[in-house]
């Protein structure tokens, strides 16, 4: 950086990630019986991950730093995002109810605000006069709910949907933000000198979100089929490919 211009070339990019989750839920829950009118209790044991699909419409928007290298690493931005994604959880496991095991499953899906910031490094290979210039990036920040849909199947075959507002979800869950960090790496198309298309694959931990379990409790008392739990969330890695358009730093081959 000492290297660097003083003032940053303005770049901004949109981009739409389309990928999937692996998922990670976890559960404990109290053994034994529950007042009720058919006492059961909760085998959390078998809790199986899901995976489910995500994508989102992320603007990038910062500076790049000339390091006036002619081949490597040409430039380093600073890049806040900002933008629409779609988190997906979801988990299938046993309920013991009346000494039978019945199926239960859950799909949540959020529709969030992402906020973070990049570090992108801008590379160019040398003695490679085919070879695109890419970006190695390396981020962070956090999700923030708006709104989600709850998709249950009970045991008995019974479904629920269910559409949750911002509000309900700061209800039901211990904090309504999902922190995240991620890795990305775009290629560069250039159409002209400063416009180009992207094409990239990103990987990203979310470290997901977790239920409010006295209020949860409380919610599932009122149920056929109660719960009585210690600890219920989610987690979540994500993989996929982004495309996208860019404008900012201009095409390096022609600065040579």
């Amino acid at each position: 950086m000492i290297q660097a211009k003083a003032y940053p070339e303005f770049e901004v990019s949109l981009t739409a990630p389309i990928g999937v989750n692996f998922i990670f839920p976890y559960a404990s829950g109290e053994t034994g019986k529950v007042i009720q009118e058919k006492p059961h209790s909760i085998d959390y044991s078998d809790i199986e991950n899901s995976f489910l699909p995500n994508l989102g419409l992320l603007m990038q928007i910062g500076g790049s730093f000339d390091l006036k290298n002619e081949t490597g690493v040409r430039s380093i931005s600073l890049l806040a995002d900002i933008g629409y994604y779609l988190q997906s959880f979801g988990s299938t496991f046993e309920n013991r109810y009346d000494d039978n095991l019945g199926i239960t499953e859950e799909a949540i899906f959020f529709d969030t605000l992402d906020l973070g910031t990049t570090i992108k490094i801008n590379i160019e290979m040398p003695n490679m006069s085919r070879q695109k210039p890419f970006s190695v990036g390396l981020g962070g920040g956090v999700r923030i709910p708006f709104s989600a849909t709850k998709y249950t199947l009970l045991p008995n075959g019974e479904k629920i949907k269910e559409e949750l507002s911002h509000l309900d979800i700061k209800e039901i869950f211990k904090n309504a933000y999902m922190p995240y960090i991620k890795l990305t790496v775009d290629t560069y198309f250039y159409v002209s000198e400063s416009f180009a298309l992207t094409v990239g694959l990103y990987t990203s931990y979310n470290f997901g979100i977790q239920y409010d379990i006295d209020k949860l409790n409380a919610i599932n008392s009122t149920t056929a089929y109660p719960l009585k739990l210690t600890k219920y969330g989610y987690s979540s890695y994500d993989i996929g490919i982004s495309l996208g358009a860019y404008f900012g730093r201009p095409n390096p081959k022609l600065n040579k």
